[in-house]
């Protein structure tokens, strides 16, 4: 696809935010690598909610220029948020492709596995065998969920036509 680019203008808004936010801000903090290392993990939380999207590789590398983000935001430059944001596209179409993958294939149900599905704690996967893994799980996780409901519906169903043939 076409990659995303930040229009002419953002850099000058960046500018005037990071210029201005220690100033209206209740802490009165500097755009510092303290705070670019908050905005950093704010904005990974924002996309990747419960960090099974990117992997800790990928964290890894966005910390490590995270240090220049407070320098970057000050000079008007916003290239490293899009390049986040390129990297989450990739990553989620990498994702659906496996989900087809994993549709197709079916789910041994008489395995009994745990998921855990609150993850915004959890760390980011390992490597790729840990993301698919995990994807495995999530997407069995949600593939068992919609048969019980499914059957719930169906059981409803013909509690009520039992009723109404009385």
């Amino acid at each position: 696809g076409q990659a995303i680019e930040p229009a002419p203008h953002y850099g000058k808004i960046a500018r005037i935010v990071a210029d201005g936010v220690p100033r209206i801000h209740l802490s009165h903090q500097r755009l510092d690598d303290t705070v670019s290392e908050k905005a950093l993990n704010t904005y990974l939380t924002s996309l990747d909610f419960d960090h099974s999207y990117f992997m800790a590789s990928d964290v890894e590398g966005f910390r490590t220029k995270a240090a220049q983000l407070d320098d970057e935001l000050m000079r008007g430059h916003l290239e490293f948020a899009y390049e986040v944001y390129e990297i989450f596209l990739e990553r989620m179409a990498d994702r659906t492709a496996y989900v087809d993958t994993l549709l197709e294939k079916g789910f041994d149900l008489s395995k009994k596995e745990e998921f855990e599905w609150k993850r915004k704690e959890a760390p980011w996967p390992d490597g790729k065998e840990a993301w698919d893994e995990l994807w495995r799980k999530k997407i069995k996780n949600d593939y068992v969920a919609r048969l019980a409901n499914k059957t719930i519906i169906e059981e409803k169903a013909k509690e009520e036509e039992a009723l109404e043939s009385e």
